[in-house]
């Protein structure tokens, strides 16, 4: 400045400061969810067993964190070369960078094509890729849903008809059950709309809204 402050134009000595203070996440809990994220996929062609806890699908908001331990740029999209720095932060071989992009395009639709820096893999793909391989890989969150389903299964011949259902939901809620609200919902539940709810259809509508969640 050509005039030393204080002054007339600026009386006071003291500069007013203006930033953005930016935290980043936990990092050991990043680590966790996106090694979670990895085990699911590279397990998925049934060679591996998971190495983590992962008898829960991952809700939807963990999986962006994930995500976004990958996205290093931030750009909202993942490469090849992002999939391997993200390995070598989590201490991993990155000979897996392969296997783990090979398994991506199991779980992804038939026509998608090689990952590259040009075709990168979207927060969408993200997530649809580990549903898909944790679909895989469900026995142990079936397992812990067979109870809850027995108990719904009043009749005992392992699928449950809409009224059934309906009335262990009356049974077992605290509050009013609005019928035709429960008929929406049995409808998404019954996916091949036959009337019966079968556990396998059970189970992959929880996860559905469990990972939507």
């Amino acid at each position: 400045m050509e005039t030393p402050i204080p002054n007339a134009q600026h009386p006071s000595d003291h500069l007013p400061l203006v930033f953005k203070l930016a935290f980043r996440d936990n990092v050991t809990q990043l680590n966790t969810l996106a090694s979670i994220w990895i085990d699911i996929i590279l397990a998925s062609d049934g060679a591996r067993s998971i190495k983590v806890n992962s008898q829960q699908p991952l809700p939807r908001a963990d999986i962006h964190r994930a995500f976004a331990f990958f996205d290093v740029y931030g750009d909202g999209a993942l490469c090849p070369v992002d999939f391997e720095t993200g390995l070598k932060d989590l201490g991993m071989d990155t000979s897996y960078k392969h296997a783990l992009l090979e398994r991506l395009a199991a779980l992804l639709p038939p026509g998608r094509k090689p990952l590259t820096p040009d075709d990168p893999l979207e927060m969408s793909e993200f997530q649809q890729a580990y549903l898909n391989g944790f679909l895989v890989q469900k026995h142990s969150f079936a397992n812990s849903m067979r109870d809850a389903f027995a108990y719904f299964d009043s009749s005992g011949d392992g699928r449950l008809d809409h009224d059934e259902l309906f009335q262990s939901f009356v049974d077992a809620c605290p509050f009013e059950v609005d019928k035709a609200a429960f008929s929406l919902i049995f409808q998404k539940i019954d996916a091949n709309g036959d009337g019966h709810v079968t556990i396998d259809e059970f189970i992959n509508y929880l996860l559905k809204s469990q990972i939507s969640s």
